[in-house]
């Protein structure tokens, strides 16, 4: 494998990274997504263009996706070609973008199946080496540092799901409560502190009218 960038890659990100920078999400997103497809398979940097794709949607700079973002993404999980912790990845981003939509049983089936892709990996797949993102470009890291992290925040993310479905059957005073979480994951993304305040107050709202419900006496009929 490509352990060193050429002038090709090198371009190609410099101008997908000016776009990120100046706040053109859309431009950024197309550049970095023009520039995996167009990376070679033995490329370094191939992830690091691909988690620089999805992040503008993890971030929530671009909402919704475009028609073409979606399918791109499933194209790569559902690869039997693409390394094993470029399928995950994806699977971990499907599932927030449908987390953030409020159905939480398909969220679920998504983090599940991105869990299991990811405890399935080998050896040879924790082997692979990555352009470290976000970080010195010249720092090279295995996927299997990124796979542990990934499984940490997919196992995360789907215990809270767990926890909301348990909150919607003791009482159903708090319908919207996985959307008001993906709000705060997104508030607390772009630092936005007073819609992180007021979702927070709304969760508490919701949490005493459940406890209230949980305290109400049981009457039995006669």
């Amino acid at each position: 494998m490509t352990t060193t960038p050429d002038e090709s890659d090198l371009d190609k990100i410099f101008h997908a990274g000016i776009a990120f920078r100046s706040g053109d999400w859309r431009a950024s997103a197309e550049k970095y997504r023009a520039a995996y497809e167009e990376a070679s398979p033995s490329s370094i940097f191939r992830f690091s263009k691909l988690n620089s794709f999805t992040a503008v949607f993890h971030d929530n700079r671009i909402s919704p996706p475009s028609t073409s973002d979606l399918p791109f993404m499933r194209r790569i999980l559902q690869s039997e070609v693409e390394p094993l912790i470029y399928r995950a990845h994806c699977a971990s981003v499907l599932a927030i973008l449908t987390w953030r939509q409020g159905d939480l049983k398909a969220a679920a089936e998504r983090y599940r199946r991105g869990i299991a892709l990811a405890e399935s990996a080998t050896e040879a797949d924790r082997r692979v080496v990555l352009g470290a993102p976000r970080q010195d470009i010249r720092q090279f890291v295995d996927a299997g540092a990124a796979i542990d992290r990934l499984l940490d925040d997919m196992r995360g993310d789907l215990a809270t799901i767990e926890e909301q479905f348990s909150i919607a059957n003791l009482s159903g005073s708090i319908p919207d409560q996985s959307i008001r979480t993906m709000k705060m994951k997104t508030a607390a993304t772009v630092g936005d502190l007073q819609q992180l305040a007021h979702e927070c107050r709304l969760i508490l709202g919701g949490l005493r009218r459940c406890s209230a419900y949980v305290r109400r006496p049981i009457r039995l009929s006669s």
